[in-house]
């Protein structure tokens, strides 16, 4: 099989996968919006349901 060197030089880059309750609030806020809102609704439920 023939590579171009483009394809020669891709390498795969491991994911990894980070927990969003383990990152600042300031930056989930700013870089996942639509995360924070729903991850903010989880809370307001859960913290309504256990009071």
């Amino acid at each position: 099989m023939i590579t171009t060197g483009v394809e020669a030089k891709k390498k795969e880059v491991p994911v990894e996968f980070v927990d969003l309750g383990e990152l600042p609030e300031e930056y989930v806020r700013s870089e996942f919006p639509e995360d924070w809102k729903y991850i903010q609704r989880v809370r307001d439920s859960l913290n309504h349901w256990f009071l």
